[in-house]
């Protein structure tokens, strides 16, 4: 399954590891909001001036 980017190109860093599951809903303004659960799960970087969500 291609797997594409905020900006429509297609991602080609690596393997998925991992599976999970997003609901699809229309947010408004919204990009994307990630729950709790998720975060501690994965513990991204956030870089909260710029908004950038990073996993490493």
């Amino acid at each position: 399954i291609p797997v594409y980017n905020v900006d429509g190109t297609l991602n080609v860093g690596g393997c998925i590891t991992h599976k999970c599951s997003f609901v699809a809903t229309q947010l408004g303004k919204i990009n994307l909001i990630l729950g709790w659960t998720w975060l501690f799960k994965h513990n991204p970087e956030i870089d909260w001036q710029t908004g950038v969500v990073t996993l490493s």
